[in-house]
């Protein structure tokens, strides 16, 4: 491509960035002089609006719109090109002279991967300039995960998510004040807008949809671009159809416990056969292009590789979509407030205490100090005494004083041996903590 056609370009995406309505999203962006940040995350979650959201924003601070060069790319239109990070620069700053030693300077590249040579353009365009950089990435060749690796230090991961159920909220125009009380009106607001957030799920595109049939085919499609891009093309996988039913099976089966010998009995039930340590590099797969979340149990080395792993997928909607006639309620519920905690960026376990009672979730630092305890339950009337239990005694033995039981609908404080449990409806606790 030429460099006039580039310096066209630079000028034409600049416009894509006021094109649409966005919707603001929960989140920061790090920068640190002489690195990149990289936005990692699953397919379809939003990550190049997000782009188009922070090149607002630095507008809105006071930068010069011609100093930010956002740029966005396609397999379709540049992978024939052989366009460079270098011919980019070239071509930006032959447009802006006077912007070639300004810190102000701002390049986000989405689809970065399309660039050819891409990871020695980008150090050096970070040798040359002291403008920041932020780049996302997704293909069938590189992953955004496989970006951050590819600039080898130089790079600032920065995991996005689908939508919070704030975010849910702000997507269907309800735009209310995260506070410790609520007045009714507000609550019947909030309550509404949950039971919608479990049916139509956490992707951005899926929020304001009212269809459910027009939902389940934009899921079907999801399902099927994840599991050929992300795993067969990217990883040359030669058992499609073998792998197709594994990764079926994990993420219907979400915050189940799970090993490697249940799932190659499983998949040798529908006459498909794997070895178990396939099926571990298989699930590591799924792992890095974000389709799941692997969750152990809490514990030392040993204890995590003896027990069964929990697996939660990227959305709750679909893995109700997989379970085409199941509720899965409880399920949702228990995958929205794993969504949520893992935005905190803390290690998240699953917790069973000596007398076998099991915790949804353990939060610990990175040294494994246990931090909070987190149970999820659909229908705590039935189950109170059980729950109760579990986490009084899940709290006695990491030496806990909080503990959370997260429901529908119920509150209640609960105080025993100078510890608090806290009983809160799942949607206060999520808007809160």
């Amino acid at each position: 491509m030429e460099i006039s056609q580039l310096k066209q370009k630079i000028i034409d995406d600049a416009l894509l960035i006021f094109k649409d309505n966005l919707i603001e999203r929960d989140c920061s962006v790090s920068f640190l002089p002489n690195k990149a940040t990289v936005i990692t995350g699953a397919r379809r979650i939003g990550k190049t609006s997000l782009l188009r959201l922070l090149a607002r924003k630095y507008i809105e601070s006071g930068i010069e719109k011609t100093k930010i060069c956002y740029l966005t790319f396609s397999e379709d239109t540049f992978v024939d090109e052989e366009v460079t990070v270098s011919q980019i620069e070239k071509a930006f700053f032959e447009l802006y002279p006077e912007y070639y030693n300004d810190s102000e300077v701002v390049f986000l590249f989405d689809e970065v991967q399309v660039l050819k040579n891409w990871g020695a353009g980008i150090t050096s365009l970070m040798d040359r300039h002291p403008a920041r950089v932020i780049l996302t990435g997704s293909s069938a060749r590189y992953l955004s995960f496989d970006i951050a690796t590819e600039l080898r230090g130089r790079a600032i991961p920065e995991h996005f998510y689908p939508l919070s159920f704030h975010e849910f909220m702000l997507f269907n125009n309800k735009k209310l004040k995260r506070k410790e009380v609520y007045s009714s009106e507000e609550e019947a607001i909030i309550k509404n807008m949950f039971y919608l957030y479990i049916e139509r799920g956490s992707y951005p595109e899926l929020a304001t949809i009212n269809d459910k049939t027009l939902r389940g085919k934009i899921l079907a499609s999801y399902f099927d671009f994840m599991f050929s891009r992300d795993l067969i093309e990217r990883f040359e996988i030669e058992k499609a159809s073998t792998l197709k039913q594994l990764m079926r099976r994990v993420i219907k089966t979400s915050s189940s416990p799970q090993t490697l010998k249940r799932l190659e009995h499983y998949l040798l039930s529908i006459g498909q056969k794997l070895t178990s340590p396939t099926i571990s590099s298989y699930l590591t797969m799924m792992e890095e292009a974000a389709i799941i979340t692997a969750v152990p149990r809490y514990g030392n080395e040993k204890i995590q590789k003896a027990n069964p792993v929990k697996y939660y997928a990227v959305d709750h909607a679909l893995v109700k979509h997989l379970n085409e006639f199941s509720q899965m309620k409880g399920v949702s519920e228990e995958m929205i407030v794993f969504s949520h905690i893992q935005r905190l960026e803390k290690k998240i376990f699953y917790y069973r205490t000596k007398n076998d009672y099991e915790v949804d979730f353990l939060i610990s630092d990175e040294d494994l100090i246990p931090l909070s305890l987190i149970q999820v339950t659909d229908d705590f009337a039935v189950s109170k005494e059980r729950e109760i239990r579990g986490m009084q005694k899940a709290m006695t033995e990491l030496s806990l004083n909080e503990g959370y039981i997260l429901t529908t609908e119920h509150s209640e404080a609960i105080s025993f041996e100078g510890r608090n449990i806290h009983v809160l409806p799942i949607w206060k606790f999520i808007l809160a903590w």
